[in-house]
């Protein structure tokens, strides 16, 4: 038997308990720690769900109902199973919650990384469903080292514990997803290029929102806009290029490809954006970032380098989810609603794992996929939060 640990804590910050699972070839019981009699630390074996039945003088199945909050267990009898835990300090390892109805009540969720300030604002979403519901939540982050994402789907179906999957913006994710779906496995993705996916998704529509961002400019009398780009391959990077280029036609315009750039999605990346515009003949009067973390960094070095911001160059940026009270200019902004996604994502992933269950119980042989998808693909709004950091073109 291989040893296994659940680590638990408590984000106060979201208001909700987080699993993080790390295993290795468990098989059996889980082992707990103790002392001997001379104060040294050895390894007891907990109880099991047996010893429970035994010791309260029920079923094991009964014991099972009462993990998973079933109603078909009467008050008494409940009471006895609930006394005989809390007293021999029993706690039940996800095997055991599992065991009635097939399932663990645990949902799974994939993160490119948990640096991103986005993936903490979709988590607070996720865990603020979570916490009124019977599940709990594992994290399966992705790591740099693991490009391929089969990589970290391989690791989620090799655990057999997740009874669901919720995915974060990954560039090869989404027809992977829609493979493990097409199998009968409860998936919704957040944020991502899903719109081309025949499968749960919960996002936004980047061309429209870059539209409305770049209209701004527009409507503001600027007409040479930039238009800084992620150097990353995500599909909402080309939407928001083609909502910027709408917007420009629009009003007569075609888009100058020097006025296009694009570098790392970091503040790096936006100041070195930044020097190559302001290195042209003919510079920009206001740029459109695809992201704020460079357009954080595209101010900075425009004020480094002695353009004032919005006077010199006026700035419209994506995401509205960095902290402006530290950034040099208040930010202008298409504001994503990060944590709503992964609520609502969430409340998606749940109804499909019920449906998924119910299914099963009428005979069918997975469940899943539902017949009409599109009423499990959510489009949420998106807002033009205005700040200081962009303003009317001054007239020469």
């Amino acid at each position: 038997m291989g040893p296994v640990s659940l680590y638990h804590f408590e984000w106060d910050r979201y208001h909700s308990t987080l699993f993080l699972v790390f295993f290795s070839g468990v098989r059996g019981g889980i082992l707990d720690r103790g002392e001997d009699k001379k104060g040294r630390m050895r390894m007891k074996a907990k109880l099991t769900i047996r010893d429970i039945a035994r010791l309260a003088g029920v079923s094991k199945s009964t014991v099972s109902r009462v993990l998973n909050q079933s109603e078909k267990v009467d008050p008494a009898t409940r009471a006895r199973v609930q006394q005989v835990m809390e007293e021999h300090g029993y706690v039940p390892s996800i095997a055991a919650t599992g065991l009635a109805g097939g399932r663990n009540r645990l949902i799974g969720i994939t993160l490119p990384s948990l640096a991103w300030p986005i993936s903490l604002e979709v988590i607070r979403g996720i865990a603020d469903v979570v916490e009124e519901s019977p599940y709990e939540i594992i994290l399966y982050g992705g790591s740099d080292k693991e490009k391929d994402p089969r990589q970290v789907l391989e690791r989620v179906l090799a655990t057999h514990l997740a009874d669901g999957l919720l995915t974060l913006l990954h560039t090869q994710m989404p027809q992977k997803m829609f493979e493990l779906y097409e199998q009968g496995f409860p998936v919704v993705l957040i944020n991502t290029t899903a719109m081309r996916v025949n499968i749960p998704w919960v996002g936004i529509d980047n061309v429209a929102a870059a539209r409305t961002a770049t209209r701004h400019l527009l409507e503001l009398g600027h007409r040479r806009i930039a238009c800084v780009l992620g150097a990353m391959p995500f599909g909402c990077i080309e939407d928001r290029y083609n909502g910027y280029c709408q917007a420009l036609a629009e009003v007569g315009l075609t888009p100058d490809p020097e006025l296009v750039v694009s570098g790392a999605f970091n503040e790096a990346g936006g100041a070195e954006c930044a020097r190559k515009l302001f290195a042209l003949k003919e510079r920009p009067s206001a740029v459109f970032v695809n992201k704020d973390s460079m357009a954080y960094g595209f101010i900075e070095e425009a004020l480094r380098l002695g353009w004032r911001v919005p006077d010199d160059i006026a700035v419209v940026g994506f995401d509205d989810v960095s902290p402006q009270n530290e950034a040099p200019v208040a930010l202008t902004t298409i504001n994503q609603p990060f944590a709503r996604m992964g609520a609502r994502g969430t409340e998606l992933l749940l109804a499909l794992i019920e449906e998924k269950y119910r299914a099963l119980k009428q005979g069918g042989e997975r469940g899943l996929p539902v017949q009409d998808i599109t009423a499990w693909q959510v489009l949420l709004p998106t807002q033009l939060v205005v700040r200081e950091s962009c303003g009317a073109r001054r007239q020469s």
